[in-house]
């Protein structure tokens, strides 16, 4: 009766290593999944005219990639606009037009220079770069 009762714990205890074995291993690949750093967005940012002129439409664009190839399934492309030193910001929608490209019309009112931040969210990622713009009269 002993013999069958420790021989029963050895089985519970060879089985339960056996379990922990398993959870843990099955839990380690899903941490390391888990933990997979993210591949960057690159984005190209572009105005045309190069420089652009008071009272006369310019085309925003924004080129998107990630690992070199284009993204075209970018959650949102918009571009922040305002003049430098004002508190008036406001955000212009771009639309996809070609290949990872995506683009916005914006007519400056005034010469001076002008801060343009694009934003694109994609792919669980946000990415946002400010550059000044000097436009003309």
């Amino acid at each position: 009766m002993v013999e069958r009762s420790r021989l029963f714990s050895l089985s519970c205890i060879a089985l339960f290593l056996l379990l922990l074995f398993f959870a843990t291993s099955c839990s380690s690949s899903e941490t390391s999944e888990t933990l997979r750093k993210p591949v960057p967005l690159n984005v190209s940012f572009v105005v045309s005219p190069s420089a652009p002129k008071a009272e006369q439409p310019s085309t925003i664009s924004v080129r998107v990639e990630q690992e070199g190839k284009p993204v075209n399934d970018a959650d949102e492309v918009k571009f922040e606009v305002w003049k430098k030193g004002s508190e008036d910001h406001r955000m212009v929608q771009a639309v996809k037009t070609t290949d990872g490209t995506y683009t916005a019309q914006e007519t400056f009112k005034a010469s001076g220079t002008y801060c343009i931040m694009y934003h694109v969210t994609a792919r669980d990622l946000h990415k946002m770069i400010k550059y000044e713009v000097s436009v003309q009269k």
